[in-house]
């Protein structure tokens, strides 16, 4: 097989080896500093008002860093 031309492989934590294998990997980008800082002020609203419902939804952006193997 071949990459990408037969078999597509794309990560989902873009860890330094995606850019450092052969052939490069595609994968998922997340900016964990920014996805910790949305989930403390989440908890700190929660535990702030504790009428608010208990389920929750919260989106933080990704990228798609695209390499040789899609």
């Amino acid at each position: 097989y071949s990459f990408p031309e037969d078999l597509a492989i794309v990560g989902f934590d873009d860890l330094p080896m995606c850019k450092n294998h052969r052939p490069t990997i595609s994968s998922v980008h997340t900016d964990y500093e920014m996805l910790g800082k949305v989930s403390i002020q989440k908890m700190k609203e929660l535990l702030g008002n504790p009428e608010q419902p208990r389920k929750l939804l919260s989106l933080v952006a990704v990228d798609l860093n695209v390499r040789e193997s899609s």
